[in-house]
């Protein structure tokens, strides 16, 4: 009878700690792997860094249109950019004209 009460008391003194453990493995392993966790923070982490690429290259493309809207433009208009404009807009070209279109970056 000894025996067991001692192994009985074992047992409930090992509960405790086993629980704490159990405790601890379940809120850190969601403290990673939750949609709120470490892995869920780096994602964001990198898809932040990617949009901020993106609107670099988005940015720099409107400040090129805006340069090439403003020759347009009346009180400013540039007449070898208008000619540009409407030849490659029209298709035409003069007889003795040599037109070179270049493909634009984007």
């Amino acid at each position: 009878m000894a025996a067991i009460r001692s192994w009985s008391e074992r047992l409930w003194g090992a509960f405790p700690p086993f629980l704490f453990a159990c405790a601890v493995a379940y809120f850190g392993y969601h403290a990673l792997e939750s949609e709120r966790g470490i892995s869920a923070y780096h994602r964001l982490q990198g898809d932040i860094a990617e949009t901020g690429s993106r609107l670099i290259a988005v940015r720099s493309q409107r400040e090129s249109l805006e340069r090439k809207a403003a020759l347009l433009r009346s009180n400013g208009l540039d007449l070898d950019m208008l000619d540009e404009r409407a030849r490659e807009v029209l298709g035409l070209a003069g007889a003795s004209d040599v037109v070179i279109f270049r493909r634009e970056r984007q």
